[in-house]
């Protein structure tokens, strides 16, 4: 498979994941429970960032082996 057909497949992944965990989030704050939702953006934006650096060590791994 390509790389570049690769890193889109996953990076669309990515993004459904990521609308998952927002669609999640708003479940919560139609709680209307300000401390459940300043609690729930916290633990959102902590996943975004580890989300993050996740994805950019497996895009240089998929360059390494596809190159």
């Amino acid at each position: 498979m390509k790389k570049s057909t690769v890193l889109s497949k996953f990076e669309k992944k990515i993004d459904e994941a990521l609308t998952g965990l927002y669609e999640a989030r708003d479940v919560l704050s139609n709680v209307e429970d300000p401390e459940l939702d300043e609690l729930a953006n916290e633990y959102v934006e902590e996943l975004e960032e580890q989300i993050a650096e996740g994805v950019e060590k497996l895009r240089e791994a998929v360059d390494n082996i596809l190159e």
